[in-house]
C-alpha cells in the first residue's frame, strides 16, 4: 500500500492497547486502521484537513487527578485519612501548576525526584513511630516516679477504688503502656502512702486552723459503729467524744456554734459542753419533721401510694409492662417509679412527683392487662386494679405536691455547700410560713409573728419526732390490706408504739388539704417560735437582708443592739494601727518595744487620725444606711471588698456568715463511707477509712495531700 509523506504530522498506530487523544476520530480511515492492526506495519494518515492529536499526559499529577471527559476540568481522587476521597474540583485542569500546588499543600505529595520530595522524606524519617518512641523512652527520675505513685494513690482515694485494682491486668496494662519502666505499687505500699499523706495533711490543717481560724462552727451527725463510740450512746458519751475531737484539733476556744439534728442525745451533749457553745437545730431536719407531721393526717394515702410504687419497683416484669404502656401512649421519655427513704422527706416528694408523671400509663395498664389472653397478665391486671388510687386520691396528691413544692425549694436552697446558708434561714422560713398560712395569699410583705392564735392549744406530744415518713422504707406487698407502723403512744414508757393502718379502701379526702395546711403552719411556729440570736445576727450582717423586713420592729431593734454589744467586745480585743485599716489582736504585741510603738502620747490625742475606724454607733449606722444588695451578691465577697470601710464589722461577719444552717455536710460523709465500705472492701480497717475520707474532703482546702517535691 502506497504511503504519502505529509509535512504537517506523522501518526503511528503501534499497539491496539495504547491510548491516543485524537481531536477528530472520524478523519481516520477505518479500513487503514484495521489493516495496520493486522500487519503491525507503519501507516501514514493523510487528509486535506490537518489532523490534530493531543499528546498522552505525562505529568505525575494525573495519577491523583481524574480529567473529566470532553472537558478540561479535573477532580482529585486522593484518599484522605478518614477513608474518603478528597474530591477537590478544578474547573480548568489544563494547567498542572494548581494541581501540583494542591497535592503538595493538602496531601504532602510532591513530584518524584524533586527537592521538595527529598526534604519531605527526610523529615518523615526523622520522626519515629509513637510506639517505637514509647518503647525507646528513657526511665524517668525517682522524683517523677514518686509523683506517679502519688497520683495512683489519689485515684484510689478520689474514685473510691478497691485496692485490688492495683493487681488488675487491664489496669497494669494501661499503666505500663504509658511507661514500661514504672513499677506499680502494691496495696501495702499505697496504704503506707495514705498514712503518710494523712499525717502531713493533718499537720497542715492544724497549722491552717491555728493561723487563719478566728472562729469555728461545726456540723454534726451520728453514725453508729462499735469501733468508735461505746454503748449506750447517751449525751454524756457523745459530749466526751466531742471534747476529745475539739481538743485534738485545738479549736475548743474558738467554737462558736454547733449545727445538729433534733436527736435528744446530741442536743443534751451540746448542753453539757464545758465551754458555752450555741447549738443550732438543722433546718433541713426540722423541715423534715414539719412535713412529716402534716402527712401524718394522710397516713393511709402515703401507704397506699407506696404500695402502688412497690408494685412496679419490686418486680422487673411490672417495670417492663409500665415501660411498654408508656411507649404505647407516646411518652417522649420512658421513666420508672421512684422509691423514697425515711431520712429525707423530699424523697417522698420526688416519689409522688414521678407517680403523677406516670399516672396516665399506670391507669391504662389494668384494662390492658385484663384483656390479655395470658392468664398471669389477667391476674396482674386485677391486682393492679385493686390497689389503684381513686380519682380523689390522685387529685389530693397533686394538690399536696403544689403545697409541698415550697418546702422543697427551701430545703434545696439551704442545702448548698458553696454559699452562705445561715443568713438565708430566717428570710426563707418567714416566706414559707407566710405561704402556708391558712386563709391568706402568699405575699412578699411578710413578718414573723409568734403570737398568732392559730398556734395555741398545741397537743402535748407535738414535740415527738415520729412521723409517717419514718415508715417510708417499709415494703408493702400488693395483697397487704394492713400495714404496721411506729406511732406516738404516751401510755408506754418509751412514748412509742406500733399501730396497724388499714389501706384496703380509698381514704376520704374532703377538707384534708386545708387541715394539712393548718398543721404545717402550726408546726412551723412550734419549731421556730424562739428567734435564734446567731441566725438573726447573720441576717443583719448579710447586705442582702440587713433591713430585717421579715421580723417585727421590736425584734429588729433587739438584733441591732446585740450587734452593738458584740462590736464593743470585739473592738476591745483589737488594736488599730494608725497607718492601716487592718485590725491586729492586742495579744500579738508581746514585745515591750512593740507596745511602746503603739502607745499614744498626749499630743497624739489632740489630733484626729484619718484612718482610725469610727466608734460602734457610727460604723454600724453607716453600714445600715447603705441600700440592700440583690440576690446575686455574695456576702463574703461583699465584706472582703468593704473590709477597709468597716474593719470590725467585717471581722464579725466573717465569723457568723460561715455558719451552716443545716447538718447536711456531715450527712454527706455517710454517703462517702458507704462508697468506701462495700462488698469489695468488707474487711477494710476503720482507721484507713477515716484517713481516706479525711484526705478526700480536705484536698481542696489544702491544695495537695502530699508534701511538695524537693528539688
Amino acid at each position: 500500500m502506497d504511503s504519502t509523506i505529509i509535512n504537517e504530522q506523522e501518526f503511528y498506530i503501534e499497539d491496539r492497547y495504547r491510548r491516543y487523544f485524537i481531536d477528530d476520530i472520524d478523519d481516520i480511515d477505518d479500513n487503514e486502521v484495521e489493516s495496520s492492526k493486522n500487519s503491525k506495519t507503519k501507516i501514514n494518515l493523510t487528509s486535506k484537513k490537518r489532523k490534530r492529536v493531543a499528546k498522552e499526559p505525562t505529568s505525575f499529577v494525573w495519577k491523583y487527578f481524574k480529567k473529566e471527559e470532553n472537558s478540561s476540568s479535573a477532580t482529585c481522587h486522593v484518599i484522605k485519612e478518614d477513608g474518603i476521597a478528597c474530591g477537590h474540583y478544578y474547573n480548568d485542569g489544563s494547567t498542572t501548576s494548581n494541581l501540583i500546588h494542591h497535592l503538595a499543600t493538602k496531601h504532602k505529595i510532591y513530584k518524584p525526584g524533586s527537592a521538595e520530595e527529598a526534604s519531605h522524606l527526610k523529615e518523615v524519617r526523622s520522626q519515629p513511630d509513637i510506639r517505637i518512641a514509647i518503647k525507646k523512652r528513657k526511665p524517668k527520675s525517682e522524683a517523677e516516679y514518686k509523683q506517679i505513685r502519688q497520683n495512683v494513690t489519689k485515684f484510689i482515694i478520689d474514685d473510691n477504688q478497691p485496692f485490688y485494682v492495683l493487681q488488675s491486668k487491664s489496669f497494669r496494662k494501661l499503666i505500663l503502656s504509658l511507661d514500661e519502666h514504672f513499677e506499680i505499687p502494691c496495696d501495702k505500699s499505697v496504704k503506707v502512702m495514705i498514712g503518710e499523706a494523712f499525717k502531713w495533711s493533718q499537720d497542715q490543717l492544724l497549722e491552717l486552723l491555728k493561723v487563719d481560724c478566728i472562729a469555728a462552727s461545726i456540723t454534726t451527725d451520728f453514725w453508729t459503729t462499735l469501733q468508735r463510740v461505746k454503748y449506750p450512746h447517751t449525751g454524756e458519751v457523745i459530749k466526751e467524744l466531742f471534747d476529745k475531737i475539739f481538743s485534738d484539733w485545738k479549736v475548743t476556744s474558738k467554737l462558736l456554734t454547733m449545727t445538729t439534728d433534733n436527736g435528744s442525745n446530741i442536743k443534751k451533749a451540746g448542753r453539757l459542753m464545758e465551754r458555752s457553745i450555741s447549738r443550732l437545730p438543722c433546718t433541713a431536719h426540722t423541715l423534715q419533721l414539719t412535713v412529716g407531721k402534716g402527712l401524718n393526717l394522710v397516713k393511709a394515702l402515703v401507704l397506699r401510694a407506696k404500695r402502688l410504687i412497690d408494685f412496679f419497683n419490686i418486680s422487673p416484669k411490672q417495670r417492663e409492662r409500665l415501660q411498654t404502656a408508656q411507649e404505647f401512649l407516646g411518652y417522649t421519655s420512658i421513666k420508672h417509679v421512684v422509691g423514697d427513704v425515711s431520712t429525707r422527706w423530699n424523697s417522698t416528694f420526688y416519689a409522688w412527683e414521678r407517680l403523677i408523671e406516670l399516672k396516665r400509663a399506670i391507669k391504662f395498664l389494668p384494662g390492658q392487662l385484663k384483656s390479655d389472653l395470658n392468664k398471669d397478665a389477667q391476674k396482674d391486671g386485677e391486682k393492679l386494679e385493686k390497689i389503684m388510687l381513686s380519682d380523689d386520691e390522685w387529685k389530693l396528691i397533686e394538690d399536696l405536691l403544689n403545697l409541698l413544692s415550697i418546702f422543697e425549694d427551701v430545703t434545696r436552697l439551704l442545702s448548698g455547700a458553696k454559699y452562705c446558708t445561715i443568713s438565708l434561714m430566717y428570710p426563707a422560713i418567714a416566706a414559707l410560713i407566710s405561704s402556708v398560712k391558712p386563709g391568706t395569699q402568699p405575699s412578699s410583705n411578710f413578718e414573723l409573728d409568734f403570737q398568732d392564735n392559730l398556734t395555741e392549744n398545741l397537743s402535748d406530744h407535738f414535740d415527738e419526732e415520729i412521723t409517717i415518713l419514718d415508715s417510708a422504707e417499709v415494703t408493702i406487698a400488693d395483697d397487704e390490706n394492713e400495714v404496721e407502723i411506729e406511732v406516738v403512744d404516751l401510755t408506754l414508757g418509751t412514748g412509742r408504739g406500733r399501730k396497724k393502718i388499714n389501706i384496703s379502701e380509698p381514704m376520704q379526702t374532703k377538707d384534708v388539704l386545708l387541715n394539712i395546711q393548718k398543721i404545717l403552719y402550726i408546726s412551723m411556729f412550734n419549731y421556730w417560735k424562739d428567734i435564734h440570736k446567731v441566725g438573726m445576727l447573720a441576717c443583719l450582717l448579710d447586705p442582702r437582708f440587713k433591713k430585717l423586713r421579715f421580723v417585727k420592729q421590736r425584734a429588729r431593734y433587739e438584733v441591732i443592739e446585740n450587734l452593738r454589744d458584740l462590736y464593743e467586745n470585739v473592738q476591745s480585743d483589737y488594736d488599730i494601727p494608725h497607718d492601716t485599716n487592718h485590725m491586729t489582736p492586742i495579744a500579738e504585741h508581746t514585745n515591750s518595744n512593740e507596745q511602746h510603738k503603739v502607745r499614744k502620747s498626749i499630743l497624739d490625742m489632740i489630733y484626729a487620725c484619718p484612718n482610725e475606724p469610727a466608734d460602734s454607733k457610727e460604723e454600724i449606722d453607716r453600714y445600715l444606711e447603705i441600700n440592700e444588695e440583690g440576690k446575686e451578691t455574695d456576702p463574703l465577697e461583699w465584706w472582703k471588698l468593704h473590709e477597709k470601710k468597716f474593719p470590725i464589722l467585717a471581722s464579725i461577719a466573717r465569723k457568723y456568715l460561715g455558719i451552716c444552717a443545716i447538718s447536711v455536710p456531715s450527712e454527706r460523709l455517710f454517703s462517702d463511707v458507704s462508697n468506701n465500705i462495700t462488698n469489695k472492701r468488707i474487711n477494710i480497717d476503720p482507721n484507713l477509712v477515716e484517713q481516706m475520707l479525711f484526705l478526700k474532703r480536705n484536698i481542696n482546702v489544702l491544695g495537695s495531700i502530699f508534701p511538695p517535691p524537693e528539688f
